[in-house]
């Protein structure tokens, strides 16, 4: 005797316990986003894993909602967006085999799709396209060795048997071999140290432009240049010299002076030169103008001493520059001195260091003023 299975269906108010499913209208356009339809057939065809596929569709949802090519997105990012509780290393490992692929580019830390769907790889197997290589597996010559596909540049090579084996053959008028032969003969012309640059380098200071002048000749020819600059930085060292003989003297050199190799470069002799701090050829001159008539008094030549040279510039700035002003105080001077300093001593005259200090100028000043 067999036994009927008696099955009980829900009733018609059970259904009502269900809750309605939310319907999405797919003719609004709420919640949806653009994407390029190229994109969408590539990515059906793209052969990678399912991690991948999810990958790209949170790389997707981040920058084509957002209306951008390329978002910042790190795999912490993904992994909270796809729900993945593993290893965040893994997806960085995917999106790394997807750039290298073609998918995905790079943009800084930004990552987004490559839009040039041709230069994806859509099969594991295949490579980029900017990364084929032809190989050849030639077992004479190895496994894997490139193929050399360049224009073989072997000349034809003939036997000569009255000079020797394998010989090229001889081709009248030929341009290529006469260039050659003409680079082999071809000498380097040598240019002479001309007498003017010799002569600026005599006189360039000497501890500021090494033993020899072949350094500085280098830089000469380097610079092309000639013997009127040769001329120019002789004027120029010349006056220099005069002025700052400490610096720009042949055995000067002691205060500080560009090296000579730098004196080349920048073509210092065109900049302006130092001006003197005073005019003293002028100042002597007037100053032996006003002994003619003293006794006792050495006339001024040159320009004296280190410590004179001081006190000609200090009394050239105390005197405001002015010439007349020093003629007409050297007059002065000579004609009441022993009226100011009362000296006894007939046969004793103040000398040149002593007129010019600044505090004889001050006293003379204030005699003027009673």
């Amino acid at each position: 005797m067999s036994t009927a299975q008696i099955f009980k269906f829900p009733s018609s108010a059970s259904y009502n316990d269900v809750k309605e499913v939310e319907k999405i209208n797919t003719n609004s356009n709420n919640g949806f986003m653009k994407t390029p339809h190229s994109i969408h057939k590539s990515l059906a065809k793209l052969d990678v894993t399912g991690r991948m596929h999810r990958v790209l569709y949170v790389i997707q949802d981040l920058t084509f909602s957002f209306h951008k090519d390329t978002a910042w997105v790190s795999p912490k990012l993904i992994a909270t967006e796809m729900g993945y509780e593993s290893d965040n290393g893994n997806l960085r490992k995917d999106i790394t085999a997807l750039v290298k692929r073609n998918v995905l580019v790079k943009n800084g830390i930004k990552v987004g799709f490559n839009l040039t769907v041709s230069e994806w790889v859509l099969s594991k197997g295949k490579e980029p396209s900017k990364a084929k290589c032809n190989e050849s597996t030639d077992k004479k010559v190895g496994r894997n060795q490139p193929i050399n596909r360049s224009k073989s540049t072997h000349k034809q090579v003939e036997i000569n048997p009255l000079v020797g084996r394998n010989q090229p053959p001889y081709k009248e008028n030929n341009k290529e071999s006469i260039k050659e032969n003409n680079k082999d003969n071809v000498r380097k012309v040598r240019v002479k140290k001309s007498d003017s640059f010799k002569k600026f380098f005599a006189m360039y200071p000497a501890i500021r432009k090494g033993g020899t002048d072949a350094t500085a000749w280098e830089k000469w020819k380097t610079k092309k240049l000639t013997d009127q600059d040769a001329d120019l930085a002789i004027a120029w060292l010349t006056q220099a010299a005069e002025v700052e003989p400490n610096k720009w003297g042949t055995a000067g050199g002691n205060d500080y002076c560009f090296g000579i190799t730098k004196f080349i470069g920048e073509k210092y002799w065109l900049t302006p030169c130092p001006a003197e701090l005073a005019p003293f050829n002028d100042i002597y001159q007037a100053y032996n103008n006003s002994i003619a008539n003293q006794q006792y008094q050495s006339p001024c030549e040159g320009k004296g001493s280190p410590e004179r040279k001081r006190i000609v510039v200090e009394f050239w700035n105390f005197i405001n520059k002015d010439q007349d002003a020093i003629k007409n105080y050297f007059s002065y001077f000579w004609a009441n001195y022993k009226d100011v300093y009362s000296f006894s001593d007939s046969n004793w005259t103040p000398d040149f260091n002593f007129i010019c200090q600044p505090k004889t100028v001050e006293k003379m000043r204030e005699y003027i003023k009673r």
